[in-house]
């Protein structure tokens, strides 16, 4: 609260026991404790009351009342975006099948098909073994440390005997 040091708060206590001797600092530091108690709880009190005396009522109604007002804002966007898709949507069969043959269409689907199949040959791998994969076979730092090339000859043997 006050933020004090530790060298500060032993120099007050020096000054205190010189000032006041030994019989009487231990009343007074008990005296110090008690009251600043008392102020952080009156502190807290105040605190406490002036909130509710704020309005949370007041808070909790201008929150009611924005919520409403957000909740009114996007029926009215969903109702716009309903609108505009209903005007759109009796030009968009059009324009398809005016841009579009159908052997283009019969083009994309053979191409999709021909993907789709490709796809399930490959191998099944995880990212993380695509990058260790990687990392043993790009060695960079091979020509700067001579061991490098010891242990990536290591990795291959290995790969070798247990591949």
């Amino acid at each position: 609260m006050f933020e004090l040091s530790f060298g500060e708060i032993l120099l007050f206590t020096t000054v205190a026991l010189i000032v006041l001797g030994p019989e009487r600092l231990p009343v007074l530091a008990r005296f110090l404790g008690r009251s600043l108690a008392k102020i952080q709880n009156m502190v807290h009190n105040a605190k406490a009351e002036l909130g509710a005396d704020m309005g949370l009522q007041d808070f909790q109604q201008m929150k009611a009342d924005l919520q409403a007002s957000a909740q009114s804002l996007k029926d009215d966007l969903q109702q716009q975006a309903q609108q505009i898709q209903q005007d759109i949507q009796p030009s968009l069969p059009s324009w398809h099948h005016s841009h579009w043959s159908q052997e283009e269409d019969e083009d994309m689907l053979a191409e999709r098909v021909w993907t789709a199949q490709q796809q399930q040959h490959l191998p099944k791998t995880t990212l993380a073994q695509q990058s260790r994969q990687r990392r043993k076979n790009i060695r960079p730092y091979q020509h700067i440390n001579p061991r490098a090339k010891r242990i990536g000859a290591r990795r291959q043997h290995k790969q070798i005997s247990h591949g």
